[in-house]
């Protein structure tokens, strides 16, 4: 019988969830979202530097104009030049991504401090996530948490889920789960999708809260469904094992492949799985072979060991023992139970 399936632990369900989130651009300023991009510029030109951040905003994005990273700065740098914190917050941001200038880390931290003096909450966010990454600083993760509080106090939603990760994890402040949901719960009322994944990864393994399948499908689906990456293979395999939601082989099949467009490791040794036993997908051997070996490169234990099953067994790839083995001896060096049983049934048959 050629089906084969395995359980991993809930942590190794959620590697993705244990990353910082990127600072990313919000504001908190009058509505001009409505103007044209003529109408921004008049303004802009006339020395009003909220038209200015929105003008810039416009280029950066493409929105209503070609993208134009350039202009963008500039408008940017003259808005910040003129006190606009907004425009000092978005000129460390082009600066720590490389857009229109060389990326500068230094450049970047000198940029967020001033935002942050001068009170924007986006700048103390992305200040503390420079002093957690060593951005232009040296690293210091207990300063990280409280300017990460601080823009969490203001709002600033990134910040509430860095803050409930150093919860979570334990950095910069003593780990605290219910803490942790507690972020992540504001955060995720406010529309973060990143946030909604990792709520969804305390409710499916009930760190701060009591275990909750469904609640954690639910925060999973409404964060891919708006565009979220991090939850996407938790979404999945709670699909294929029917956990808080109705066992949907299909619906796994295509979650999976949504993380595998997204260099998931874990997800293209489950797509396999879902391949080789035709399950929510034509079964497919070489396919399911193609996925494992993706997965074993990335250096998945997962992917190993199921790679070696195909070797074993000749299944979408010519049968090879000796690199059966070498596949499950990798796999077992991690732990991985499946190719331990493997390594074992291939002793009592020799």
């Amino acid at each position: 019988m050629k089906l084969i399936s395995f359980t991993p632990p809930f942590a190794a369900l959620s590697i993705l969830l244990f990353l910082w989130a990127i600072p990313f651009a919000a504001k908190a300023q009058p509505d001009l979202s409505d103007w044209s991009v003529e109408a921004l510029l008049e303004a802009s030109t006339a020395g009003d530097a909220n038209a200015m951040t929105y003008l810039a905003t416009n280029y950066l994005e493409g929105i209503g104009t070609d993208a134009n990273p350039d202009l963008a700065a500039q408008w940017f740098k003259r808005a910040a030049e003129g006190g606009d914190s907004y425009g000092m917050a978005m000129t460390g941001y082009l600066y720590e991504h490389g857009i229109s200038y060389s990326q500068n880390g230094a450049e970047a931290f000198v940029w967020y401090q001033r935002a942050a003096d001068a009170g924007s909450r986006l700048g103390i966010g992305n200040l503390g996530y420079a002093y957690q990454s060593g951005l232009g600083v040296e690293v210091d993760l207990e300063k990280a948490v409280v300017l990460y509080r601080q823009a969490a106090d203001l709002g600033h939603t990134n910040s509430q889920n860095n803050l409930a990760i150093a919860y979570r994890q334990g950095l910069g402040v003593e780990a605290d789960p219910a803490e942790a949901v507690r972020w992540f719960t504001l955060a995720s009322e406010q529309g973060h999708i990143d946030a909604m994944a990792n709520l969804g990864y305390q409710y499916e393994v009930g760190a701060g809260v009591a275990q909750d399948f469904t609640k954690a499908f639910d925060l999973y689906l409404r964060s891919a469904e708006a565009g979220g990456k991090l939850g996407l293979f938790n979404l999945a395999y709670l699909y294929d094992l029917g956990e808080g939601t109705a066992e949907n082989p299909s619906q796994a099949a295509h979650w999976y492949a949504e993380a595998v467009k997204e260099g998931d490791a874990p997800a293209m040794a489950y797509l396999g799985l879902l391949h080789l036993n035709g399950r929510g997908v034509p079964q497919n051997d070489t396919e399911a072979a193609r996925l494992f070996q993706k997965s074993a490169d990335l250096g998945d234990a997962d992917g190993m060991a199921f790679l070696g099953y195909m070797f074993e067994n000749g299944f979408g790839v010519e049968q090879n023992l000796e690199t059966a083995k070498k596949y499950y001896l990798e796999a077992a060096g991690m732990g991985q139970e499946f190719a331990l049983n493997g390594l074992e049934n291939m002793a009592l048959n020799d």
